[in-house]
């Protein structure tokens, strides 16, 4: 993990991603803070994974879990098309432990179901408890688009995203994602 107080242009590169964190109430004056971010392979996370529901086939390109984590954002996925009740949730392992604190959540290609709009995102401490370290809305997006979920770091071996409300035709019908990664 690096915090750092320097100039904006001078903390990036290629590889990492620069974000200028809020300011806190109670605190004397803010400085202007900036996060490089590292992005996590997503192997582990691929072989991990689990949600409460998915399509156990592929079918439009959507299906199980683990298309979340396989790098190709025309794929997805999906909860289970005969499901139609909420809250949904995907959960995966990190291969090990990292301070985490951004999730990069693209919303699948294709379609209009299941992108995320209310989500609680916990993260498994190394004494296997989990604890919550955001909820969020998101805005709804564009088809591919990706939303970035910054939280304050935490040191997670594992980490599960809850969405309690997603933009469907009809309200939290369906949970979907093209691509999740994380970042150190």
């Amino acid at each position: 993990v690096i915090m750092t107080s320097v100039p904006t242009v001078f903390a990036t590169d290629e590889e990492s991603q620069l974000m200028t964190l809020p300011e806190r109430p109670n605190e004397e004056k803010a400085k202007e803070t900036v996060w490089k971010y590292e992005k996590l392979d997503q192997a582990p996370m691929k072989k991990s994974v689990k949600a409460s529901s998915e399509n156990a086939s592929a079918q439009y390109n959507e299906g199980p879990a683990n298309l979340a984590f396989d790098g190709n954002d025309s794929t997805a996925w999906h909860t289970d098309y005969s499901t139609h009740e909420g809250p949904y949730w995907i959960q995966w392992d990190l291969g090990e432990t990292y301070n985490v604190g951004k999730i990069d959540y693209t919303r699948k290609a294709d379609g209009a179901n299941g992108t995320w709009k209310n989500i609680k995102v916990e993260a498994k401490k190394a004494d296997g408890t989990w604890t919550e370290v955001c909820t969020k809305e998101l805005k709804e997006t564009a088809k591919g688009a990706t939303t970035e979920i910054i939280f304050e770091p935490v040191e997670t071996t594992a980490l599960k995203v809850t969405v309690t409300d997603s933009y469907n035709i009809n309200s939290n019908k369906f949970a979907s994602a093209g691509e999740i990664n994380v970042y150190k």
